[in-house]
């Protein structure tokens, strides 16, 4: 059955969950609040539920005002008090403003009141899968987090995995999130699928995620580390600060002395990550890996073959997985499921050869009457083009086509760059529309087209995608990419259904 998270509080809506005064003896072990004021007779009261948004907000919930970067939640106190918020967690500077025109209102301060709000969620929803590991990097979240799932199926547990593609289990499903969901939303599914018997979950740790603190009402057991390249600067500005906030996952939430970070060690980002996960043990994969060592890699038509060392024992694998990263995020799920010492090694290397792709992550979708085979991914960034594009090269003689765009409201510096690296390693280049959102696709498209100037431009994705379909021969390959299984594409704020799995197998019905 899907899972539709309610409000921060339990099913029937009025059954007290958290009694005031335990949740401060709490809180004050935490270190994460003090109390500023509170009327005596609150520290009886039952408090129902905790959220940082006035929309969300029921009478004896607590309200955390979070100062983000476009709008300071402070701001929403009084409204948050109107609306009956018993307790208010807020900075220093708010509590002193408020509190004497609210003396009727706990009031808590905290100097982090994103990562308070994560605790508190735990606090609220404490049962969590027994088993949670988590994978950042920039590209490859979503296959390894699905991989370790898969690996533990085969090992027989009730796993699950959460991210980008939402909450993916053979017992459980849920919509499509957030890359890594706020706390409150977080929590709730973690109970939720503790309820469901679930015991295995790895979940994807995006950059924002971490800088935001959304992960720091958990401690997880093991955590992984794909790729490293330039994305989201418009948010973090630099890439030295962008690699800072990935690192918090190993720095900062890491369980102490018995958590494992398993490592890329053929990217350059090894060692700075290395020393952020001081004082846990450290698994390393990779072509310069020690624990899990690739030694030769052959392509095949629909794969790849695989020699390897894996804990120092030599190992042949058919992986039925296309493009060289796609071994390098086996290997790491393959890793965070060994982090676990009760694993059976030989039967979870033995789930390898199992693996299947996640839906959008470099999948085939067709063959071409002509017999060129469609695949399409998530690529929407230079590295990940770059990367896919030279995976698919190898499994092909004949010509390598790419359709793509680039999504609106991002950073545009990365546009050009993402031309070039389709211009560099694919025959032909189709630029197309990806979300523009409210940016003119004009432009979008004028910007991708500085890195790949002989490209075809045609701005309707659907006639791209057949323009594509019509000409490809026999023997080529094409990828349409920056989308995956997205099921929409946002223009001026509208979101039209699109699904590009779809535009294929009806295109390639209709040229039938």
């Amino acid at each position: 059955m899907p899972f539709n998270p309610p409000c921060a509080f339990n099913k029937k809506g009025e059954e007290p969950l958290v009694q005031f005064s335990k949740l401060l003896a709490q809180l004050k072990t935490l270190r994460v609040a003090t109390l500023v004021s509170s009327p005596p007779p609150l520290l009886a009261t039952q408090i129902k539920g905790v959220t940082s948004s006035t929309r969300d907000l029921h009478p004896h919930f607590i309200f955390v005002g979070i100062q983000g970067t476009q709008v300071n939640g402070e701001t929403f106190i009084p409204e948050a008090i109107n609306k009956g918020a018993t307790v208010i967690v807020a900075s220093s500077s708010a509590c002193k403003q408020y509190k004497d025109l609210f003396p009727q209102v706990a009031f808590l301060e905290t100097d982090n009141a994103k990562s308070c709000l994560a605790k508190i969620a735990a606090l609220f929803y404490p049962k969590a899968p027994a088993h949670i590991v988590a994978v950042t990097g920039t590209n490859g979240k979503s296959s390894t987090v699905e991989f370790a799932r898969q690996l533990w199926e085969h090992l027989g547990y009730k796993s699950a995995s959460m991210g980008t593609l939402g909450i993916q289990s053979t017992w459980f499903k849920a919509k499509k999130h957030l890359t890594t969901p706020d706390p409150v939303y977080l929590h709730q599914s973690l109970q939720a699928l503790h309820d469901k018997g679930i015991t295995h979950l790895a979940l994807e740790a995006s950059s924002h995620g971490l800088t935001q603190y959304r992960l720091d009402g958990l401690s997880f057991s093991a955590a992984g580390f794909t790729s490293f390249s330039r994305d989201h600067l418009d948010y973090h500005g630099t890439l030295e600060n962008y690699l800072d906030a990935k690192g918090r996952l190993f720095s900062d939430l890491l369980t102490p002395s018995h958590g494992v970070a398993v490592l890329n060690t053929d990217i350059p980002e090894f060692d700075a990550l290395k020393k952020r996960s001081h004082g846990v043990k450290i698994l390393t994969y990779g072509r310069s890996g020690k624990d899990l060592h690739i030694k030769s890699l052959i392509p095949l038509p629909q794969g790849q073959k695989a020699e390897l060392s894996l804990l120092g024992r030599p190992y042949t694998i058919t992986f039925h997985l296309m493009g060289e990263f796609q071994v390098y995020n086996a290997l790491c799920a393959l890793g965070l499921v060994l982090a676990d010492p009760e694993v059976n090694v030989e039967r979870a290397i033995q789930g390898l050869p199992h693996l299947t792709p996640p839906a959008g992550r470099l999948e085939f979708v067709a063959n071409t009457p002509k017999g060129a085979a469609v695949y399409v991914d998530y690529a929407h960034a230079e590295d990940a083009i770059q990367t896919v594009l030279k995976a698919l090269k190898k499994h092909t003689q004949k010509q390598v086509w790419i359709v793509f765009g680039a999504g609106g409201g991002r950073d545009p510096g990365t546009r050009p760059p993402m031309g070039k690296a389709a211009a560099d390693h694919a025959d032909q280049v189709i630029l197309t529309d990806d979300n523009p959102r409210f940016e003119d696709p004009d432009v979008i498209r004028a910007q991708l087209k500085q890195g790949a100037p002989d490209a075809h431009d045609i701005p309707d994705r659907r006639q791209a995608i057949a323009y594509a379909l019509h000409h490809a021969q026999a023997g080529d390959i094409i990828l349409v990419a920056g989308k995956g299984p997205e099921d929409g594409q946002i223009v001026q704020g509208k979101t039209e259904p699109f699904l590009d799995r779809r535009v294929i197998l009806e295109t390639i019905a209709e040229i039938r």
